[in-house]
């Protein structure tokens, strides 16, 4: 019962917050929990985004990326981000970058 209540107080605070105080965000998905080895690829710039995945500009190229499986250290995770794209290493080998 006392899980259900607190479990209840973050969903109040984070109604009335961006972010509730476990670090849950609030108003847009959380990056999903990326398993396994990663890999980095720097100035990625997201051109286009949908509700599941990146258009992204990787060495070049574009390519849309799922954000499933994009990892939570990653720079980039919506439209307009620039910067350090780090995606699980599965992905990368399935896009062709490794």
């Amino acid at each position: 019962m006392a899980g259900e209540a607190h479990l209840l107080s973050d969903a109040l605070s984070c109604l009335m917050s961006e972010e509730s105080p476990t670090g849950v965000l609030c108003g847009e998905e959380a990056p999903m929990a990326v398993r396994g080895p990663v890999v980095e690829f720097e100035k990625v710039k997201v051109t286009k985004e949908t509700d599941k995945a990146l258009l992204c500009i990787i060495e070049g190229k574009e390519i849309w990326m799922p954000k499933s499986q994009i990892h939570e250290d990653s720079e980039v995770f919506k439209e307009g981000d620039d910067g350090t794209l780090t995606i699980s290493e599965w992905i990368a080998t399935e896009k062709g970058l490794v």
